[in-house]
Formats: structure tokens, C-alpha cells, sequence
């Protein structure tokens, strides 16, 4: 029937657009600037917000203190960090949440911030092993960091798992197939998810498709299915008794997805969930468990986005099927 319209219009000089399927995606006030790589987080009110990250204008980048709160529809200022912060290896637990490393944009942070309540930053307290661009998880109460780069330019990836307990950082294992940087992680479990990112190569960098799981009680690792499409720069979220939802990245430069994949541990199989409006790599996703928040991130090379999008997870999850 489509193709007889579209024939028909034609022939009397009218152009037949088709109807694209409307978005299950809501877009909400836009964060103050576009910024990638921040720490992004629930306030204890639900309220997705975030902590520096990095900004890119005329001038170059820049890495900020500053932090906001989306409340009563406006991007509102919460107290700034001690210190400019992007690209810490992330995670959380129970409400505390550690962002360990990551940089001013001149060196490698040597500590761990570590937020209480989800919303007001304490002081850096412990040393950590100074690394960018690092995956982490918590694991009944032990923070573990997943490999990075022990330098900001030019980048040295590490293949290196380490945790912090008690006061100290050990090293629990090696990634199996070497050096990682921005790769997406995600407990499931009580084992880490260590899915794509970038490898060294000849050429700089390159994508990985490999997943992995890493048990941090026998420390040993499992390979997984393969992620559809090498990538790196992708943003992994537990999502209870479904799976885990990856995120958007940067599959194929100059290429940034819009890419939502669930990942079913059990099954060991992808679905394809609604894509986002816009590609983007290393963006914030934060889930209330009503809502997902996708915000921020880079939407282009040397740009960063300030958009910010939600969906209803119920419908999120359905979205395969429509």
C-alpha cells in the first residue's frame, strides 16, 4: 500500500516522505553546557545530576569542578568539587560513591573522591593508582578498578585489575586479552562485566567486541558473547532481573551510536532496545527504576552534547518488540 501512495504522489509531482516511528524518548531541559565524562549520579530525591566532566569550546577543552542538579525542570548548581574532575573510573554502592582517578586535564588525579549521600562531596581520602579512562565496580563493599591508562598523553593503557580494601590497593588479576581503556563495566551477581574498549594498536587504538566476566572470588574470567559491534566509550547499567543495558559508543570513528543493547548474563545474548535520538559516546546514564537519564557525552569529534533525554524503563524494555 505504501509503495502504490508513494507511486501514485510521485507521478503528480509530490514528494512521499514516510512516517518515521515516534521515540519513546523524552527530551528534557538541556544541561548548562555539553559536557563527557562526568560523574553522573541520582540525588537522594531521584534527580539525575552530575559532577565535572569535560567542555569543549574555540579555546580547547576544559575539565570542571562545578556540579547540577535537574530540579523542578531547571539544571540547578550543587556545591563544586575540591578539584576538576573527567574520565574517573566510577562506581557505587548502597549510596556511597567512590570516582577513583581521572584527571585536571594537566595530571592524573592520585586519589579516590568518595560522595556519602549521593549528593554532597567529601574530601579526597586515599591514594589511588592514578589512572584515566578506567572501568570500576563495587563488589560487596570492595571497590575494584578495571584497567585505564597510567597517562594522560600520550595514553599508556593498562591491563591491570586491582581493588581497594581496608585502606589499600592490591592487584587481583590481568584483563585476559591485554590493555583496556574505556571500556563499559557493570556488576552482575557478584561478578564485573568488562565489555569492548580500546586496545593498543599500530594505529592508536583499537575497539574491542570481547566480553568478559571476572569472578572476584576465584579471580578468574570467563569469556562471554561477542559485544555486536567493536566499541569503546560505551556506558554499561545493571538493570534487576533483566540484564544489563549498554549504552551508546564509539563503534567506527568518526562514528558515535545510538546503540541501546540489552545483554541477557544468563542467556549470553544481545536484543536491541529504542535507540537514542543522538550517537554519542561516554555520555551519563543514571536509572531511578522508573526512569532512565541519558545526558551529556560526545556527539561529534572535539564537541561535547548538552542534551538530555529519559525514557520509562518499562517501556524501554518493550521497545524490542515494537
Amino acid at each position: 500500500m505504501r509503495t502504490i501512495l508513494a507511486l501514485a504522489l510521485t507521478l503528480i509531482g509530490i514528494q512521499y516522505v514516510a512516517a518515521s516511528p515516534k521515540s519513546i524518548w523524552e527530551e528534557l531541559p538541556s544541561m548548562p553546557e555539553g559536557r563527557s565524562g562526568m560523574i553522573a549520579f541520582l540525588t537522594t530525591d531521584s534527580e539525575p545530576a552530575y559532577y565535572g566532566g569535560s567542555s569543549w569550546n574555540e579555546t580547547g577543552k576544559r575539565i570542571h569542578a562545578s556540579g547540577y542538579a535537574l530540579r523542578n525542570g531547571q539544571w540547578q548548581p550543587l556545591d563544586s568539587l575540591p578539584k576538576p574532575i573527567a574520565y574517573a573510573a566510577v562506581a557505587s554502592e548502597n549510596g556511597l560513591l567512590y570516582a577513583a582517578g581521572g584527571t585536571d586535564g594537566i595530571d592524573l588525579h592520585p586519589t579516590i573522591l568518595a560522595m556519602s549521600d549521593r549528593q554532597r562531596p567529601l574530601v579526597e581520602i586515599i591514594p589511588s593508582q592514578a589512572r584515566v579512562y578506567a572501568g570500576a565496580a563495587f563488589v560487596d563493599g570492595v571497590f575494584y578498578q578495571i584497567g585505564g591508562s597510567t597517562n594522560l598523553s600520550p595514553l599508556v593503557p593498562s591491563d591491570a585489575v586491582s581493588k581497594f580494601e581496608q585502606g589499600s590497593w592490591n592487584d587481583v588479576g590481568q584483563i585476559p586479552e591485554g590493555p583496556l581503556i574505556n571500556p563499559a563495566v557493570c556488576l552482575w551477581k557478584g561478578r564485573i562485566l568488562v565489555i569492548g574498549g580500546g586496545r593498543p594498536s599500530p594505529e592508536g587504538l583499537e575497539n574491542s567486541d570481547a566480553i568478559f566476566s571476572f569472578d572476584p572470588k576465584e579471580q578468574a574470567w570467563t569469556k562471554r558473547a561477542k559485544f555486536p559491534a567493536p566499541a569503546r566509550g560505551a556506558v554499561a547499567v545493571l538493570i534487576s532481573d533483566h540484564g544489563v543495558l549498554i549504552v551508546s559508543g564509539y563503534p567506527d570513528p568518526p562514528v558515535f551510536s545510538p546503540q541501546i543493547q540489552l545483554f541477557d548474563p544468563e542467556k549470553n545474548n544481545f536484543v536491541s532496545l529504542a535507540s537514542l535520538p543522538i550517537g554519542l559516546m561516554l555520555p551519563a546514564v543514571v536509572t531511578s527504576g522508573k526512569w532512565i537519564y541519558v545526558f551529556g557525552g560526545e556527539d561529534a569529534p572535539k564537541h561535547r552534547s548538552n542534551r538530555v533525554y529519559r525514557t520509562a524503563l518499562s517501556r524501554l524494555m518493550e521497545s524490542h518488540s515494537e
